[in-house]
């Protein structure tokens, strides 16, 4: 093979190679497109999940803080309601009484009555309460005579009135004498504080109501002891 043959040949195989590199190439390019577009697709699905799970967790967080409120409120609903039904039923029973005494600066003090009609000795086993305060009440009727003395053991605001019946509405200090009774104006008007023991001897027959006016937070009860004479 001589000189010329040889480059014939070569000269003949040299494009053959370069239009493979070119088809080679493009088979890459093609590929390359293939590969990036299904990337790109790929891509695109995995975000459209991740945006439809997204969203879908916002509306369940969203739907869970809604529920969380409304439930919040009804919890504060039912709170207020138990709260409403024993202010009520605090108030029922406050209400209770078979007497309505005038106690300035207290008004309209339903309490209930404890009756004496003979010399001896007891304790007062019916009593009233305040509404919210739960302050205690209660009253000692009697029709006294002129010498009739009633001692007295407890804790508690006494305050006398000259009636037969209730309503109590005006208290009175005339008509008897206290002994070792302090002076509570200031608390109740006309008032005494009885502190320990002390007595009320009357002065001018007449029917009376003792009533009593404790506040438990300062050591006072209405269940108050006491021994009549003289009737």
């Amino acid at each position: 093979m001589d000189h010329k043959e040889i480059d014939q040949r070569f000269c003949t195989n040299a494009p053959l190679v370069t239009e493979m590199s070119a088809i080679e190439k493009k088979d890459n390019s093609i590929k390359m497109k293939l590969i990036l577009n299904n990337s790109t697709e790929v891509w695109i699905k995995k975000t459209e999940v991740l945006m439809n799970s997204l969203e879908k967790k916002i509306r369940l967080f969203a739907l869970l803080a809604i529920l969380g409120a409304v439930t919040l409120q009804c919890e504060k609903k039912e709170e207020n309601k138990d709260l409403e039904n024993l202010l009520t039923l605090s108030i029922i029973a406050s209400a209770q009484g078979d007497c309505t005494v005038n106690a300035p600066p207290r008004a309209s003090i339903n309490t209930f009555q404890n009756v004496v009609t003979a010399n001896g000795a007891g304790t007062i086993t019916k009593t009233g309460s305040v509404a919210i305060v739960g302050h205690q009440t209660a009253a000692l009727k009697l029709t006294a005579k002129n010498g009739t003395n009633v001692a007295l053991t407890g804790n508690s605001f006494v305050i006398v009135y000259q009636s037969s019946s209730c309503p109590l509405t005006t208290s009175t200090r005339t008509g008897f004498t206290p002994s070792s009774l302090t002076d509570s104006n200031s608390e109740f008007t006309n008032s005494y504080q009885l502190s320990g023991s002390g007595s009320i001897a009357f002065t001018t027959a007449g029917d009376y109501y003792i009533f009593f006016y404790a506040i438990p937070s300062r050591g006072q009860a209405a269940a108050v002891s006491y021994t009549v004479t003289g009737l």
